[in-house]
């Protein structure tokens, strides 16, 4: 890349009615060829029957790899 890319972690969430998009965490500028670690404590709503969590980036061209995602359950 000639200019930093930033890649953002979204979860879509669905409450058996309704859908809705939480920004979950944005990692600021990455410049070419760096990896980067995403650190983060993001709470569920209860009343979320499904979840869904996406990388992206609001480059259309950008191209990345996400690597060893560990997700825990705290209670």
């Amino acid at each position: 890349y000639t200019t930093p890319i930033e890649i953002n972690m979204t979860a879509e969430q669905n409450d058996g009615v309704n859908t809705t998009y939480t920004p979950v965490l944005a990692s600021g500028p990455i410049n070419d060829g760096k990896w980067v670690k995403f650190t983060n404590t993001y709470t569920i709503p209860e009343n979320v029957l499904k979840i869904v969590l996406y990388f992206e980036s609001p480059s259309e061209t950008a191209e990345f790899f996400v690597d060893d995602i560990s997700i825990k359950l705290v209670e």
